[in-house]
This record gives C-alpha cells, structure tokens and sequence, in this order.
C-alpha cells in the first residue's frame, strides 16, 4: 500500500494539536491558539489521545468529577473555542475538526513499507518534539506505550538507511529520549580518530590490526615522512606513533621526526624500538618529558610485544574516555614544566633562580585536577599553564 499523502500542515478548517511534546493547538493558518485553563486542558489531553469516543463514566473517574461537573467542564472547554460532542455515551472532540499528531504518527507507522520513501520516514521522524510522558504528567505514562512502540518500529527502519542518507531528524530522536538503547542505535558514529604510523618493517601490519577502528596513515621511512611532513594532512592527525630506528644500521633517526612533532604541532606521541634503553621508558623519566611522549613501547621479538599492547597503546594516544584524556594532559602539563625548568637552569638566568618560580601554584593546582580525575578542570588548567607567560 503506498504512503498516504499528508500536507505539510494542519488540513483547512481544522485546529491541529500537538501531542508529541509540548502541547500546541494552532489553527488553520498555522498561528498558535491560546490553551485552556488547566483543568479543561487535562480534558482536553484526554480526548485528544483518544482515537474513540472516550465513555462519560471513565472520564468522571480520570477527572475525579461527577457527570455535572465533566458537562460543565466541557461546555467551558467549549466556550474556549474546542468544541466537544456527545456521542454513544461518550464525549469526544468533534469529529473533522481536528487533526492530532499521535493519531497521524499512528497512522504512518501502520502504513510503514519496505517501499516507505525516506522523506515519509524523516515526517514521522519530525513530529516528536519532546517526551509526551514528561510533558503531559496529567496523564498516565503508559498513555504513550503504543506510540513509543511504534517510534522503535520508525528507528528500526531508519537504522536500515545507511547512516550518511538518514534524514537529519533522526539525530534527534535519542535527544528525547537518551536512555532508550532503540533509539541510542541512531546516534551519529564519531568519527574516526587519525593514527600517523611511520616504521620501516611493521607499518602496514600495525595499520591492518587497527583497520576499521582508527583512520590509519602508514609510512614506512624517512622519505615518506619527509615527504608527509609539509601535507596539512599531519596537524589533522590525532595521535603518533613512531619507531626509533628507520633503518637497517639501528640509527635513531626516528627522532628526527619526534623533535619535530614536539616542536611543531601538539599531537599525542608515542616511541616504539625493539630494544629501548631501560632508562629512556621509565615513568615520568626526563627522555619522555624532553620530548612530550606518554611512553616508549618495546617492540619484542618479531614485535610480538607491541602486537600485544597495540589497542592499549592506541587507546592511550586516542580514546576519549577520561584515564586516556588525563594521561595525555600529564605528559603535556611535564612537558611543558620540563621546558620552563630547563629554560631557568640556563646559565643566563642564574638571577631569576634566587627569585620563586612563579608557576609553581598553577602547576600545582592543574596537577591535583589530574589526580582527581577532574577532566574539563584538568583541561583548562594545562591549557592555561601551557600557554602562559611565566618570562
């Protein structure tokens, strides 16, 4: 059965009212009507997410009135301008008179094909505004039960369209609702982080065991590197991870292209060699702050051992949960102590040391926001202490 056709608004002559979200009543001319007061609004609610008419009987007992009382509410509903009429027994809004976005949601989700054009897809998709179950809390919330079944059905076939034709509308959908795992399947994917690998032998197979994870870019020498390093391509990269000896005569040349990352640009960096001097990884060891490096990974026989530890490393040098974030603004916040000290132990300085250092207290305190775990106060500080102006 092909998809109705809907107008884009509310059909002529009638009061269009919003139910998926904040309750709205516009007219035919799209202009908002003013709601009644709150007790016919709770009356009003009702009728609306009724498809029948509503029995007078359950009414009084929903309303807490005797049938005096819901007659009188409704003649006032109806003197502001929302008509109601009586019929088999019940009460409901007056038939042709009103269109209801529940009812016409309802109605697309019955109608849902595999033939279901995208565009009657992102409609459906549009109609939610809000959380009908927090914006009407005069009314049960499994009022909504139905309806939020057929908003799974709707993101089931939304999850169905690859994700970069998916109509804008459904990023919104879990906004509404973020603790609904259904529709937590049409949250964007981040995007992938960037890797720069340059080794001479295991760049490609380092490239292959992160595939599908990370946007990896393999360089396998110097002359790709120094070819790489002037492409506006490197300050996109997220992280680094550079061997030490890019040769077959066991040169650390690999540290040409380490002083230049730590020179040039801000990119979370780790060393990797297949047989590091002990001393040059160890913790918090001056090599690893002279050169900004969250650490030295031993490669190990045939690089079993970075094999072995590659999605830690990576982590590390890209994930965004919060133990990777502070360990990355550590070693920048070391890295930027170790200069400011090196700089003050220089022999042209020898006055300013009998003077205090004057960036002891914000070191201080952006280290205790690391060791609290405090990741956006942890941020701005080392943000604020790296580009200081301690001179």
């Amino acid at each position: 059965m092909p998809a109705p056709d809907h107008a884009s608004g509310p059909p002529v002559g009638r009061l269009h009212i919003r139910l998926l979200g904040a309750l709205q009543v516009t007219g035919e001319d799209g202009a908002p009507r003013k709601l009644p007061p709150q007790g016919r609004r709770t009356l009003l609610l009702r009728l609306a997410v009724a498809s029948d008419p509503v029995p007078v009987e359950w009414l009084c007992g929903a309303l807490e009135r005797n049938r005096s009382a819901l007659h009188a509410l409704k003649s006032r509903l109806a003197s502001d301008g929302y008509d109601v009429e009586h019929v088999s027994g019940g009460y409901r809004l007056v038939a042709g008179q009103y269109s209801v976005d529940l009812h016409e949601f309802m109605a697309g989700i019955d109608a849902l094909a595999p033939s279901t054009p995208v565009s009657e897809l992102d409609r459906l998709a549009r109609m939610w505004r809000g959380d009908p179950a927090r914006e009407h809390d005069a009314l049960p919330e499994e009022t909504w039960q139905s309806a939020r079944r057929g908003l799974h059905k709707l993101a089931k076939a939304l999850c169905a369209i690859p994700e970069a034709e998916r109509p804008a509308s459904a990023q919104a959908l879990p906004r509404i609702f973020p603790e609904d795992r259904v529709l937590r399947a049409l949250t964007p994917a981040p995007p992938r982080k960037n890797l720069l690998i340059v080794d001479d032998t295991d760049a490609d197979e380092l490239g292959d065991r992160l595939m599908g994870r990370y946007e990896v870019i393999p360089l396998k020498g110097m002359p790709e590197w120094r070819s790489f390093r002037s492409d506006p391509r490197l300050h996109e990269m997220d992280g680094a991870l550079i061997d030490l000896h890019l040769d077959d005569r066991a040169t650390s040349n690999g540290m040409e292209i380490i002083e230049h990352l730590c020179k040039h640009t801000r990119i979370p960096t780790a060393l990797v060699s297949a047989y590091p001097p002990a001393e040059i990884g160890e913790l918090n060891s001056t090599f690893l702050q002279r050169h900004r490096l969250l650490r030295v990974v031993p490669k190990g026989k045939n690089g079993r051992e970075l094999y072995d530890r590659l999605d830690e490393v990576a982590k590390e040098l890209l994930d965004d949960a919060p133990r990777y974030r502070l360990l990355r603004l550590k070693a920048e916040l070391a890295h930027a102590v170790f200069r400011l000290e090196e700089e003050r132990a220089h022999p042209r300085n020898r006055a300013a040391r009998a003077s205090a250092i004057p960036w002891k207290h914000k070191q201080r305190r952006a280290e205790e926001a690391i060791d609290h775990g405090d990741v956006l106060k942890a941020s701005r500080l080392v943000g604020e202490f790296c580009n200081g102006n301690w001179s």
